[in-house]
């Protein structure tokens, strides 16, 4: 019988377990996605063999609620080489600093994969954006209307 070493172990075995271990990301605590994507990094680092893997990981659950969020996460090349399964946007409302309908479209455009969506106070989105063909066809959409539209 022949040894199963790390280098053995298919891409989506290593990935599976490391997003298995790193823990569910609740999209709504800064905690959660923190200590999860300190795992990731850690995990990344430990070995080669877990620098892709991890990485792979660290793009599955995304919570963009920021114009400079937003920003970073365009203009990563790594973006278009990972999918991302669960999204959360957050719009801008009572003063606060969150993206506008047009850059939440952008960044939706660049995603793939998308199985769930949380739109959050968005008072003006297009429908068209939601026909965007990087969503999965096991999408789901989860939003809270701005209170003011």
């Amino acid at each position: 019988m022949p040894t199963i070493t790390i280098r053995s172990l298919p891409f989506e075995l290593l990935e599976h377990i490391l997003d298995l271990a790193a823990g569910e990301a609740d999209l709504d605590s800064k905690r959660s996605i923190f200590n999860r994507y300190n795992f990731l990094r850690a995990a990344a680092l430990v070995s080669s063999d877990f620098r892709y893997p991890a990485q792979s990981c660290l793009w599955l659950s995304l919570r963009v609620h920021s114009p400079e969020t937003a920003k970073r996460l365009l203009n990563s090349k790594a973006l278009k080489h990972y999918i991302t399964r669960d999204v959360s946007l957050e719009g801008v409302h009572s003063g606060s600093d969150g993206l506008s309908g047009s850059t939440g479209a952008r960044v939706l455009k660049q995603l793939r994969g998308i199985r769930c969506l949380r739109l959050m106070d968005f008072g003006r989105l297009s429908l068209k954006v939601l026909q965007n063909e990087n969503l999965s066809s096991e999408f789901s959409l989860i939003g809270r209307l701005n209170a003011s539209s």
